[in-house]
C-alpha cells in the first residue's frame, strides 16, 4: 500500500505546480473510494516516483503541460523503469481524461493525477449508532399565506441578534416565520414591471411568477426574479419588508440567482437562454443602486445601469453556457468559478471561471441535471439525474466516482451532509434517501405523505430547492442593543453589520419543502443542546436614527427644574457618630468635586418636552435655536441690467425695505422701549427760544414753540 510519507507529500507537490487549471484537490484527505482495477498500479508509486512524474508534466518551464495517451503511458513506464503497467496505465488515462480545449485531444493534467491518487488510498468504514434521521418525528406545518399556491423558495434572514424565514410562493404570496415556523407577518409583492401603478396594484398579475429569490445578507435585501423580464429588491431590515429597486428590461427571462457578499458583493442571474449574466455592487452596505429621496420605487432599465459607475458594473456572457435554460448556479469564491445546470444532455453541467483564467470544465450527462450540490471542503460534485444520483470528481469529466441507485422516479434534489459523510436525495414520489459516502450503499429510506390530494386538482410539485436548514439555535443576548442617536453627518455612511450568516446543516431538524407544505424531520446529533432555542425574530419597525440635537439620550442628561435646588441624600450608616461625622465634614454645594461633567448637558424639562413633542410631530426644527435676523443688504458691487431694473422697479429700494421689516420686528418684539418716554427740556434754554419768537395777538404759543423744540 501507498505510505503516510506518499499522501503528505501530495500537498507539497499540488502546491509547488502552477496550473491553469482550477484547484480542486483534497484540502483535507478525509474521502475516499472502493479498490479498482488500478490500485495495484497506483500503490506502485513512491514519493521519488511522483518527483519524476512530474517532471515530464512541467518538462522546461513552470507552466503545466497536459499529457496525451502515448505521453502519459510512456512516462510511467519511464519511470517505473518496467512496462508491466501499461494497460493499467491505458485504463487509468481512459478514466481520468478531459478534453483539451485547443487542440481537441484526450488530456490528463497532474491535478488530476493527484487528485486520482487521494481518492484511491484514502479508506473509511462507516459506524453508526443510530440512524442519520429519525422518521418518528415528521412534523408538517401548512403555510396558510401561500393559499394553496406552491412554495418557491424558502430564505433564512439572519444576523447576530434575529432569525426568520422568508417563505415565497409561485404568484408572489409572502410569509414571515420565526424559528418555531409560526406566521408572524404576510404580504403580496407586486411583481409587475410597474410597481407603482395603481391600476395594477390593485390586483394580482396571475400571469407572472417568481422564478427564484435569494437573501443579500451585507445590504440585508431580497432579490426576486420574476418572469416577465424583471428583478426585485425588497429592503428587509425590520419585520416590515419595503420594495425598494425593480430593474426591467432583460433581454431574457431570469431563471435562478446565486449571491456572494464581499467588500465588491456579486450577483449572478442565469436565464432561459443558457447564458450568466452578473452585477457586481460596489457599496453594498450603504446602497444597491442610485436612491431617488422619493418613497417611490427606483425603477431602472438594465441598459441604464451601465451609467451608475459609482454603484454597479454590468458583466454579461456573450456566448450561452447552456443550450438550454439554467436550472441552478453556484459561486465557489475561493476558485472564482460558477457551477451551472441545465436539464440538457448536452453541456448538462459547467465549471466555468468567471474571468476565463482556464478552460471550463463541461460534463455531458444523459437526460441533463436537474439539481446538483457542491461541497468545497470535500471538493465532491453530487447530480440528481432522472432516477439516478451521480458522484463526481470535479475535474474528472468522463467518469463519475459512484452511481447510486434506487430512485423509482426522477431526483428533484440532492445534498452532501458533510457533518454525517453522507449524501441524501429526494424524488418526486416522496421518498428520500440516506446514501454513505464511504461504501456508497443506501442506509436509509424515508416516505413522506405530503398532504395535498386533499386539495381537489392538486398534485405533488417540488419546487428548484427542496433541502433546507433548520433554524439558527444561539443563545440569544440578554439585552437588545439600543437604537443610539447619530449625527447627521453619519447617517449616509452608517455601515451595517459585519456579521455574515451561513446555513447550519448541524441543527437539530432538515426542512423538505413540496407544494404548500413545510416537513421537519429532527437529525440524530450526538453534541445537539436542547437549552437552546431559536433566535428571536426581528423588530416590528426601526426608529429613524436622528441627530442628537434633536433627541436626548437617557445616559447623558440631568433633568434640572425650574426650582434649582440639590437635595444630597444622607449616606445610609448604622453609627451614628461615624454619620454625623461624614455629613459634617461634607464640602459645601459650591465645591469643586459637584461641578457638572462637562459631557453632561443641564436641560430643562420643559425644553425637553417640546423638543420631544416637536420630534414626534415630525417638525424637529421648529425645536431649533436659530441665530437672530441681521440687517440685510444686497451686494455692493452687484451689477443690474437695464432690464432687469425694469422688471423690479423696486430693486434700487431693497435695501431700505430689509431694514424697515427688521425695525418692525423689532417694534413688535419691544412695544415698550424709550420710545414713548418725553423728551427731557432744558428750561435755560427754552426761555432764550421765547424770547427770540414774535407772537402775534393770535398765534398759538404751544405749536409755535413745538416746532422750535
Amino acid at each position: 500500500m501507498i505510505s503516510n510519507s506518499i499522501s503528505k507529500s501530495l500537498d507539497v507537490l499540488d502546491r509547488s505546480s502552477s496550473t491553469t487549471v482550477g484547484n480542486y484537490s483534497l484540502n483535507d484527505p478525509s474521502e475516499g473510494t472502493e479498490l479498482n482495477k488500478q490500485t495495484k498500479f497506483i500503490n506502485t508509486l513512491d514519493v521519488a516516483h511522483l518527483k519524476d512524474l512530474k517532471m515530464y508534466f512541467f518538462y522546461y518551464d513552470d507552466k503545466e503541460h497536459p499529457l496525451n495517451k502515448d505521453e502519459f503511458i510512456a512516462a510511467i513506464c519511464s519511470v517505473i523503469g518496467n512496462n508491466l503497467y501499461v494497460k493499467e496505465a491505458d485504463d487509468f488515462f481512459e478514466q481520468v481524461c478531459v478534453e483539451d480545449f485547443n487542440t481537441k485531444e484526450d488530456v490528463i493534467h497532474w491535478k488530476q493525477l493527484l487528485n486520482e491518487i487521494r481518492y484511491s488510498t484514502y479508506f473509511f468504514r462507516d459506524v453508526w449508532d443510530a440512524l442519520p434521521f429519525d422518521q418518528n418525528s415528521i412534523t408538517m406545518h401548512l403555510m396558510s399565506h401561500c393559499k394553496h399556491e406552491s412554495i418557491v423558495k424558502v430564505i433564512s434572514i439572519e444576523t447576530e441578534e434575529f432569525f426568520c424565514y422568508t417563505v415565497f410562493s409561485r404568484l408572489g404570496q409572502v410569509g414571515i416565520y420565526d424559528g418555531h415556523l409560526n406566521l408572524l407577518r404576510e404580504y403580496v409583492i407586486q411583481l409587475s414591471q410597474c410597481p407603482d401603478d395603481l391600476v395594477r396594484a390593485t390586483r394580482r398579475r396571475r400571469n407572472i411568477w417568481i422564478n427564484d429569490a435569494i437573501y443579500l445578507p451585507d445590504a440585508q435585501f431580497i432579490t426576486i426574479a420574476a418572469s416577465d423580464g424583471s428583478i426585485h429588491f425588497v429592503d428587509t431590515v425590520c419585520l416590515v419588508h419595503v420594495p425598494t429597486f425593480c430593474i426591467t428590461g432583460l433581454k431574457t427571462t431570469p431563471t435562478c440567482l446565486e449571491y456572494c457578499p464581499g467588500s465588491s458583493s456579486l450577483l449572478f442571474i442565469g436565464d432561459d437562454n443558457g447564458s450568466i449574466a452578473r452585477i457586481e455592487f460596489l457599496q453594498p452596505k450603504r446602497s444597491l443602486f442610485k436612491r431617488d429621496p422619493t418613497n417611490k420605487v427606483d425603477t431602472y432599465l438594465w441598459k441604464d445601469l451601465e451609467y451608475q459607475q459609482q454603484w454597479v458594473k454590468i458583466y454579461t456572457c456573450g456566448i450561452p453556457i447552456h443550450p438550454d435554460s439554467i436550472k441552478h448556479i453556484i459561486y465557489c469564491q475561493s476558485d472564482e468559478a460558477t457551477i451551472s445546470c441545465c436539464q440538457d444532455h448536452k453541456q448538462s453541467l459547467v465549471i466555468k471561471h468567471i474571468r476565463d483564467e482556464w478552460n471550463p470544465y463541461v460534463f455531458h450527462i444523459r437526460h441533463g441535471v436537474r439539481c446538483f450540490h457542491y461541497n468545497a471542503t470535500l471538493k465532491l460534485l453530487v447530480t440528481g439525474c432522472s432516477h439516478k444520483v451521480y458522484i463526481w470528481n470535479p475535474v474528472v469529466t468522463k467518469m463519475y466516482l459512484a452511481k447510486l441507485e434506487g430512485h423509482k422516479n426522477s431526483v428533484v434534489d440532492v445534498r452532501i451532509f458533510e457533518h454525517f459523510n453522507l449524501v441524501i436525495s429526494i424524488s418526486k414520489d416522496e421518498v428520500l434517501k440516506v446514501w454513505s459516502l464511504n461504501t456508497y450503499a443506501c442506509l436509509q429510506t424515508i416516505q413522506f405523505d405530503f398532504p395535498v390530494y386533499n386539495v381537489l386538482g392538486k398534485s405533488v410539485e417540488f419546487s428548484i430547492r427542496t433541502f433546507y436548514p433548520g433554524p439558527i439555535i444561539k443563545q440569544p443576548p440578554e439585552e437588545q442593543a439600543s437604537l443610539k442617536s447619530i449625527d447627521a453627518s453619519n447617517i449616509t455612511s452608517a455601515q451595517t453589520s459585519v456579521y455574515m450568516p451561513k446555513e447550519n446543516w448541524e441543527s437539530e431538524v432538515l426542512i423538505i419543502v413540496c407544494s404548500n407544505y413545510l416537513s421537519t424531520i429532527k437529525q440524530n446529533l450526538k453534541d445537539y443542546s436542547q437549552n437552546h432555542s431559536p433566535l428571536p425574530p426581528p423588530i416590528e419597525d426601526k426608529k429613524p436614527a436622528l441627530p442628537s440635537e434633536w433627541s436626548f439620550s437617557e445616559t447623558d442628561q440631568i433633568i434640572i427644574d425650574e426650582i434649582d435646588s440639590t437635595f444630597i441624600e444622607p449616606p445610609k450608616i448604622d453609627n451614628g457618630k461615624i454619620k454625623n461625622l461624614l455629613i459634617n465634614s461634607r464640602p459645601p454645594l459650591d465645591h469643586e468635586a459637584f461641578n457638572l461633567d462637562t459631557h453632561k448637558k443641564p436641560i430643562h424639562t420643559k425644553m425637553k418636552k417640546h423638543v420631544d413633542e416637536m420630534v414626534k410631530n415630525g417638525t424637529p426644527y421648529l425645536a431649533m435655536h436659530l441665530c437672530p435676523v441681521y440687517k440685510l443688504e444686497l451686494s455692493k458691487n452687484l451689477v443690474l441690467s437695464d432690464a432687469t431694473k425694469s422688471r423690479f422697479p423696486f430693486i434700487d429700494k431693497m435695501d431700505d425695505i430689509f431694514c424697515d421689516g427688521i425695525a418692525y420686528d423689532e417694534k413688535v418684539k419691544s412695544p415698550t422701549k424709550e420710545q414713548n418716554k418725553k423728551k427731557q427740556i432744558n428750561i435755560k434754554h427754552l426761555m432764550e427760544i421765547i424770547s427770540t419768537i414774535k407772537l402775534d395777538e393770535d398765534g398759538d404759543i404751544e405749536k409755535t414753540i413745538n416746532e422750535f423744540i
